[in-house]
């Protein structure tokens, strides 16, 4: 990879992660019974079906760590840890933004998302009530997220975004 490829795809994963951070954080935060809805996660799935996976990991994991840290810090290790996971779901190794391998990614993306933020309350609490409580609310933020992930993905397909700015990886 020759250097200015590099410096184009640390700019981009910079923008991601404050983007991520404002999205998260701050942009259409709703306050939501133990927790609280954002957008954060569409554009993490966005920046993992863009850039290669260090890339996306890392812009994934600073917005959304730096979001925990302002707002609820004990968060800050499990959502680096889910994130992970959560990137790893997808590709960017194709054409479009959604194809059937991203479409898989959600799905994933949503599980892994839900179990890990069951999991890590249940430690985080040292009671596994709460985290079956609090399940409903961890339920309906990725799956409103996968659904904007596949509608601004196909949008943004439409453009050949992917194409004009992303190198596609064999």
């Amino acid at each position: 990879m020759i250097q200015s490829e590099k410096v184009h795809l640390l700019t981009i994963s910079s923008i991601f992660a404050a983007i991520i951070f404002l999205f998260t954080a701050y942009f259409f935060h709703i306050p939501f019974a133990t927790g609280y809805i954002h957008f954060g996660d569409t554009l993490v799935f966005l920046a993992a079906a863009l850039l290669p996976k260090p890339y996306a990991i890392g812009a994934a994991v600073v917005g959304m760590g730096l979001s925990d840290l302002m707002t609820a810090p004990i968060w800050v290790l499990p959502t680096v840890l889910i994130k992970t996971l959560v990137v790893l779901s997808f590709s960017s190794k194709t054409e479009k933004i959604v194809c059937s391998r991203n479409m898989i990614g959600v799905i994933c993306a949503y599980f892994v998302n839900v179990t890990g933020y069951f999991v890590f309350t249940g430690i985080l609490y040292q009671d596994w009530l709460f985290p079956i409580v609090r399940l409903y609310t961890d339920l309906i933020p990725p799956f409103i997220c996968g659904i904007l992930f596949i509608a601004i993905g196909k949008v943004l397909d439409r453009t050949r975004l992917k194409e004009k700015f992303f190198t596609v990886r064999g």
